[in-house]
């Protein structure tokens, strides 16, 4: 049986991405391997970005459009936001 978290860390992940490219990202840090009492809850923003938004990410001098390239949508699914003003 595994061992109860000794603590939670609610995991927030950034502007137009998800809670899967999150996922990745903590893997890729080895932040999971160096904190294994900890669990990491990553949840998804409520709404998922439209064509419009993800065409601004892919414009040249957007910080958007490393994401784009390295987790593509077909891959690691919509990109989500926590606001969409």
């Amino acid at each position: 049986m595994a061992a109860e978290p000794e603590l939670r860390v609610l995991c927030l992940h950034s502007f137009r991405t998800n809670a899967k490219i999150l996922d990745v990202q903590l893997d890729m840090c080895g932040w999971r391997r160096r904190f294994p009492r900890v669990e990491f809850v990553v949840l998804d923003a409520p709404y998922a970005c439209d064509d419009v938004d993800e065409a601004a990410m892919a414009s040249p001098g957007n910080s958007g459009k490393p994401i784009l390239e390295f987790f593509p949508k077909k891959d690691y699914g919509p990109y989500r936001e926590w606001w969409n003003a």
